[in-house]
């Protein structure tokens, strides 16, 4: 299978994840799709969507905590060799 087809298979799955199941099997799940697949910015995406489903009004929003993520992972994913 070609990786746009594992990217789009991803994304279904973190949705439908997202929107059914516990923060504890999508939050992991969307961390190991921004460090497995190239550039995942759709977990910022997810982000945003989980803020708006179940944020309170904190200080610190998801969304936030999302984006900060990826751009603390993107050097670890380039090291990696198999993500090409």
């Amino acid at each position: 299978m070609k990786m746009k087809a594992y990217r789009h298979s991803a994304t279904v799955a973190i949705l439908i994840a997202v929107l059914f199941l516990p923060y504890w099997v999508y939050v992991p799940a969307i961390c190991a799709a921004v460090v497995l697949l190239p550039f995942y910015w759709e977990a910022i995406i997810f982000g945003f969507l989980v803020d708006t489903l179940y944020g309170t009004r904190g200080f610190f929003p998801a969304a936030l905590a999302t984006a900060l993520l990826v751009a603390m992972l993107i050097p670890l994913r380039e090291r990696m060799r198999f993500t090409t």
